[in-house]
């Protein structure tokens, strides 16, 4: 086992997360709803990486360094625990993408539906060649793809929330 609690403390709770949200994703798929195909804004991850980046900064700072959290141990923690997330997550995608059978042509089904139907305001907001582009290349959509992006939003999300925290945390020793 590691024996630095800057390093195994993040991975450990990243490693909680992933099985947490690998079950979620599983339960979704399993009632018919696609776990890719989720808006933003109801995206799970905005409220699993915030829980699990806390409590692996909070079982550092209090259970490992002496009650104290300094910014840039923050940062590590939560970049630590969301990155692991980020990578098993995706690790778990690319998995279940491949063994599943429909997965990735129910992906990209609902990805074509959907850029049919708002064709027009896509249009205007790019332009025709850029769509074209889009609904021709979603056919040729692999689940390396499906990984790749779900690890770039993880990505995003955590670095976003990874700064909020380490503020909120951060617990300088009393002089």
């Amino acid at each position: 086992m590691l024996k630095k609690p800057l390093i195994y403390v993040p991975i450990k709770y990243g490693a909680l997360a992933t099985v947490l949200l690998g079950l979620l994703f599983i339960v979704l798929y399993s009632m018919g709803k696609h776990p890719l195909f989720v808006p933003l804004f109801m995206d799970i991850r905005l409220v699993m990486l915030p829980v699990f980046m806390f409590f692996a900064m909070k079982d550092f700072r209090d259970g490992h360094n002496n009650s104290e959290l300094h910014f840039w141990q923050g940062l590590t923690v939560g970049f630590l625990t969301f990155t692991t997330i980020a990578v098993l997550m995706s690790a778990f995608v690319m998995i279940f993408a491949e063994v599943s059978g429909d997965f990735l042509n129910q992906y990209i089904a609902s990805r074509l539906e959907l850029l049919e139907v708002n064709k027009e305001q896509a249009i205007e907001a790019f332009s025709n060649d850029f769509v074209q582009e889009q609904i021709d290349a979603l056919p040729l959509t692999r689940p390396f793809d499906l990984a790749v992006d779900y690890f770039w939003k993880t990505i995003a999300i955590g670095i976003f929330l990874n700064i909020i925290l380490a503020v909120v945390l951060r617990k300088q020793p009393k002089p």
